[in-house]
């Protein structure tokens, strides 16, 4: 037997009783007779009877056990049992309408009672009744809301439902809130009819008179008794920008000292906000204005504009007025004019090295100034006139004593009290050569292994000179006064500039042990000056000379030595000595004797530290009358080295008796040693052979070199041309002074020995202060200390002078001669002279350069100082001009009317009428302008708010303001004022779409894309940021692990695979919430639309095996319920049985028992089980 869907039936064999196809009728209508339905009410305690069973169906009590009455469904076998000795029905378990339905309006529970012999299935249909059981409940038993005090009334907020697992009139039925002042309930119905509180604003709020409102929502059912569910609602209001920074004073007048130290507290400025949190945060700061920022250091009272911004912000302004104290303040300021460093440590006294200024900025006796110098230098200050100093020398120097005097000028003024200031001046000292180069000692010793690398350096040998620059530069050259004993060139070489000396050659100490020579140091002064230092060079033995064997001697080879042992020779008796020298030294020539290559037993032993050989014991008539022997001799040097020679040793009486044997054998042996010793004799002579190859080039290149007399300088092979920079300026008097050359030493003769520089024909012979040929520089004491006059002129001018316009003559004004204005170098002396004032030093005329400050004027040869003031009168040149050209506000749109806005005023630079006057405002519908004066007089502009702001109408208001100046013609300036409306929170967020349906298949894939919700917001920035989220409802929690919503789009997406078996929609609520905490809610149906993804499934109920083979045909042997959980024609199901079975499918009709079939008997003897 199969379905459509495929599923495979095997019959079963045997069967219990029969029923003959005729009786089918009557047996069908039988179970229609039979249908059972109840209704009972749920929370039935455990064993409470339903009813009787047995009597509603007629049966007989003795026959329920035989006709094993049972109930078939899996869901109520849980729930109901039957009692087969009574018939009763009675409950099993506890029965919740609530768990088994959920929201169903009915409940019913199904099962089948089935009797057998004969085969009865009775219908059973338990329908569950709804009890009272259950209070209404909210999610959350605190319901937080966050609502911004500047909500407008009627606004409502949705509340979370109470939910109640009863139904129908048990359900929740009405909400109620507590009595408040503020907020009232209604009720809303959503398009699937159900209702839900919404919390409606009735009057404005006011975080500053009430923070926090608790309220209680109530939910009551219509249950009898009614029962109820509260929540608390805890409202928060949060703060909105509604209150301006207020500072406790518009204008703060303080007085201050000057001078006083850097961040003391001059005063405090406060204002305070009503509001909290960043709206409260208050933040103080400058209004930068070109007042603020170009004359504040100009005067004693300056006017600063202060500003506090609080976090939304809004702007108060206030004046600040600082009243500066004079005091004694101003250190004497000294500047140095003219400075002359260094100076020869052998000028004469009376040699002026520097000009001073002295200045003090304050007046009368706080800028009345004294001068002196500090400490004992060989110096003094002379006075040129009421501000200007020379500082000359008074005594001899001595830059080996002293190389550099740190001036030190003090300068007090005669204030109370008294200031004073001190500048150092650094002398540095020139050096003469005055200093010969010095030794450390008059003799020095130096050791050098033999056998070195020739070129090494061996030693370093240095001397100093107390001189500087190239006057302390060192020449080295080494000599000796014999020459005969040593040629001094050909051994060592030295290093002209570093003292390092290098050996020309290697040494053995076996042929020199010690040289003596000596080193010359001359320094590159003019004139030069020289010493001289005695180096001794000893030679170190090193372990180079191997052993030599004297005897027995191997110059003849070993065949012809051997050496006669008697035979009756005692035990230790001495049968000869080898004999060797060393020709080294000291450890490397102690000697050790060793035999080798020698076979035991051997009658023989050699004393190592002796050579003596002896024998060891008697000889016998059994031993061997011959023995040659291989000696070594080593030393004790590191390396060891080492020599060997063969002996032949006869024990004989008498020559005659071993002469055949020595014969034949000596002349068969040939001694290794010969190969080894033509290999050194080879390698010596290669050697010799180098050896003289490079002394032959060095006497080559010595007779080639041109060496330079007055250095008296060895001339060696082993450095290149020495760089004339490292040499010294040397001048023996032959040239011109304005000449000077380099000397150098070269070994190419290719090379100059000289090179000339380019020639100085102007040299200075003094180095002068002022660049005169008979300045300062060569002035004497008389001269310095000559009473020079003084004068003081004042000219008035008009501003804004062309450049190049004549203010004045001033030699005419200063009584000089016009011709000797160029001698004498009138000049202006000031540190910012230059850019102002320039004067012509043909005509005398004074000239305009730029803009115009107080100067000094200076004439020398005799020094003259004229201290010149210039008056600027004003002209209105100048229009009004704003600090900034655009000047940007924020105002929040829940600004006030009536708000004040200080601005910045425009700036002139004339005074007087010709500054700026009025103060003007475009056209606009919003905004007015005010002028106020501050206590100082000036005015100022204030911006004021007339008519409330809205920003998302306009969200930047463009004003012109225009100041005028009271000049003729009238000049005016002009800026632009951007008020840029800051957004309030004041726009619920809105959804498209007040209730979303969507249908979607089940088994749609996990995070696949439902449907994307949306709502929008007036308002802009974080206000307008919508955050999505499902409602936390306990309803809501069911459903939740099915899907998910993105925070940031608002698309929901599938969390878990959809069933449509399990649950055919979703009931689901969403809020919106913008950054201000303002929430909007929406719905959305969600609809699960069926798939065929169920088979059928198939049950035998019951199977009668085995039936005898001679049933009749009809008879019924298996009742079969076959179901689909799927709907519409998924569910529909055709049966069918397969293959050529002695039986047939008989389906019951729908109206008596849906889905059911029975099995009857075909053709006897047709199929055998």
């Amino acid at each position: 037997m199969a379905a459509k869907e495929i599923h495979t039936f095997q019959m079963s064999q045997g069967m219990r009783w029969q029923v003959t196809f005729s009786l089918l009728f009557f047996w069908l209508c039988h179970l229609v007779s039979g249908q059972l339905y109840y209704t009972i009410i749920e929370e039935l305690r455990k064993s409470s009877v339903i009813t009787n069973i047995a009597k509603d169906l007629e049966l007989d009590i003795k026959a329920l056990q035989p006709r094993k009455l049972s109930i078939v469904s899996p869901i109520s076998e849980k729930y109901f049992a039957l009692d087969l000795e009574s018939g009763n029905l009675y409950v099993k378990d506890r029965i919740d309408r609530e768990i088994l339905c959920r929201t169903e309006t009915t409940c019913f529970l199904t099962f089948d009672a089935v009797l057998e012999n004969p085969l009865n299935v009775f219908p059973v249909t338990i329908e569950i009744l709804d009890l009272n059981d259950n209070p209404p409940a909210f999610f959350l038993d605190t319901i937080t809301l966050k609502i911004s005090e500047s909500t407008a009334t009627g606004t409502f907020m949705a509340l979370q439902n109470a939910e109640d697992p009863d139904i129908g009139t048990n359900s929740v039925q009405s909400y109620s809130l507590s009595a408040n002042n503020h907020f009232t309930l209604r009720k809303k119905s959503s398009t699937d009819q159900n209702t839900f509180p919404v919390l409606v604003l009735e009057k404005p709020l006011d975080r500053e008179t009430q923070e926090v409102y608790e309220l209680l929502l109530k939910a009551s059912d219509g249950g009898d008794p009614v029962q109820t569910g509260t929540a608390i609602i805890r409202v928060i209001v949060t703060d909105a920008n509604d209150n301006l920074p207020i500072f406790t004073q518009s204008v703060y007048k303080v007085s201050i000292s000057e001078n006083t130290p850097i961040n003391s507290t001059v005063l405090y400025v406060n204002a305070t906000d009503k509001d909290e949190g960043t709206n409260a945060q208050i933040t103080y700061s400058f209004i930068k204005t070109s007042e603020n920022d170009i004359h504040a250091p100009m005067f004693s009272i300056n006017p600063i504009n202060v500003q506090a911004t609080d976090g939304g912000g809004f702007v108060d302004h206030s004046k600040v007025l600082l009243e500066i104290i004079d005091e004694n303040d101003n250190t004497p300021e000294i500047t140095i004019t003219s400075i002359s460093s260094p100076i020869p440590e052998d000028s004469e006294p009376g040699t002026a090295i520097a000009l001073i200024k002295v200045h003090d900025k304050d007046s009368g006796e706080n800028g009345e100034v004294e001068c002196q110098l500090l400490g004992s230098a060989p110096f003094q200050l002379v006075s040129t006139s009421s501000s200007y100093y020379r500082i000359i020398t008074a005594s001899a120097l001595d830059r080996e004593k002293v190389q550099w005097y740190n001036i030190t000028i003090l300068a007090n003024d005669k204030g109370s009290p008294q200031l004073s200031s001190r500048k150092a001046i650094i002398l540095d000292i020139a050096d003469v050569n005055d200093n010969p180069p010095v030794f450390l000692k008059s003799t020095y010793v130096a050791y050098l292994p033999e056998n070195n690398l020739p070129g090494a350096s061996i030693y370093k040998i240095q001397a100093s000179d107390m001189d500087s620059g190239e006057n302390a530069k060192v020449i080295y050259s080494v000599f000796n006064k014999n020459t005969e004993a040593f040629p001094v060139s050909s051994y060592f070489s030295i290093n002209i500039e570093t003292g390092v000396l290098y050996a020309q050659r290697s040494f053995d100490y076996e042929q020199h042990k010690e040289f003596v020579m000596h080193v010359q140091a001359k320094d590159n002064g003019f004139p030069s000056l020289s010493s001289n230092a005695t180096l001794i060079i000893r030679i170190l033995d090193q372990n180079d000379n191997a052993p030599k064997i004297l005897y027995p001697s191997t110059e003849n080879g070993d065949s012809s030595i051997f050496e006669m042992v008697p035979f009756a020779s005692l035990q230790g008796s001495l049968i000869t000595k080898v004999v060797a020298v060393d020709a080294d030294s000291g450890h490397n020539s102690w000697l050790s004797y060793h035999f080798i290559q020698i076979s035991e037993p051997f009658p023989f032993s050699i004393n190592q530290q002796t050579g003596e050989i002896k024998t060891t014991r008697v000889f016998q008539e059994k031993d061997v009358l011959k023995h040659k022997v291989l000696i070594m001799v080593k030393d004790n040097g590191d390396p060891v080295l080492s020599a060997t020679a063969s002996l032949s040793l006869v024990v004989a009486d008498y020559i005659q008796q071993v002469v055949p044997q020595l014969s034949n054998t000596l002349s068969d042996d040939n001694t290794p040693f010969q190969l080894q010793m033509y290999l050194m004799i080879a390698l010596a002579l290669i050697s010799l052979l180098f050896i003289l190859t490079i002394i032959l080039v060095i006497i080559s290149k010595c007779r080639d070199s041109k060496p330079s007399p007055v250095l008296g300088l060895q001339s060696t092979n082993l450095y290149s041309q020495v760089d004339p920079g490292m040499l010294s300026r040397i001048n023996n008097g032959t040239l011109p002074l304005p000449y000077s050359y380099n000397v150098c030493v070269s070994l190419d003769q290719s090379e100059s020995d000289f090179t000339f520089i380019k020639p100085k024909q102007n040299v200075p012979v003094d180095n002068l202060i002022d660049a005169d040929d008979s300045g300062l520089g060569n002035e004497g004491i008389k001269d310095a200390l000559t009473p020079a006059p003084a004068w003081q002129l004042q000219y008035s001018i008009v501003k804004e002078l062309r450049k190049d316009s004549v203010i004045a003559n001033i030699a005419n004004d200063l009584g000089l001669d016009i011709k000797q204005l160029s001698f004498r170098r009138l000049r202006i002396v000031s540190d910012v002279s230059e850019k102002y004032f320039s004067v012509n030093s043909e005509n005398g005329n004074l000239y305009v350069k730029d803009r115009i400050d107080r100067e000094t004027l200076l004439v020398a040869n005799p020094l003259n100082v004229f201290t010149v003031k210039i008056e600027i009168q004003d002209i209105d040149d100048n229009p009004p001009v704003f600090f900034n050209d655009i000047v940007t506000l924020k105002m929040i749109e829940l600004t006030l009317p009536g708000k004040q806005f200080v601005l910045q005023t425009a700036e002139d630079p004339d005074i007087g009428t010709n500054s700026v006057e009025t103060y003007q405002l475009s056209d606009n519908q919003y905004f007015t302008l005010n002028e106020k004066a501050s206590s100082d007089g000036s005015k100022f502009p204030e911006l004021v708010l007339e008519k409330s702001l809205d920003r998302e109408s306009k969200n930047i208001h463009e004003l012109f303001i225009t100041a005028s100046d009271g000049g003729t013609p009238v000049r005016t300036g002009t800026a632009l004022i951007r008020v840029i409306v800051i957004d309030a929170n004041d726009n619920l967020p809105v959804f498209t779409q007040e209730v979303y349906k969507v249908s979607i298949s089940e088994n749609t894939p996990i995070n696949s894309t439902v449907l994307r919700v949306n709502a929008s917001d007036m308002d802009e920035g974080t206000n307008a940021q919508i955050t999505y989220s499902f409602s936390k409802t306990s309803k809501n929690n069911l459903h939740t692990n099915m899907f998910s919503i993105n925070s940031s789009n608002g698309e929901i997406k599938t969390k878990n695979i959809l069933n449509y078996e399990a649950k055919k929609e979703y009931d689901i609520s969403v809020q919106g919430k913008d950054g201000g905490g303002f929430v909007a809610h929406s719905k959305v149906l969600i609809e699960i639309t069926d798939e065929n993804d169920n088979t059928p499934e198939l049950s035998i109920t019951p199977i009668f095996s085995p039936i005898p083979e001679n049933t009749t045909p009809g008879t019924v042997t298996a009742l079969i319920k076959v179901h689909d959980q799927d709907s519409g024609e998924n569910g529909d199901v055709d049966c069918q049985i397969l293959g050529s079975v002695p039986f047939q499918l008989v389906y019951i009709l729908q109206q008596i028992l849906p889905n059911y079939y029975h099995r009857s008997l075909g053709q006897r003897e047709s199929f055998m089980v």
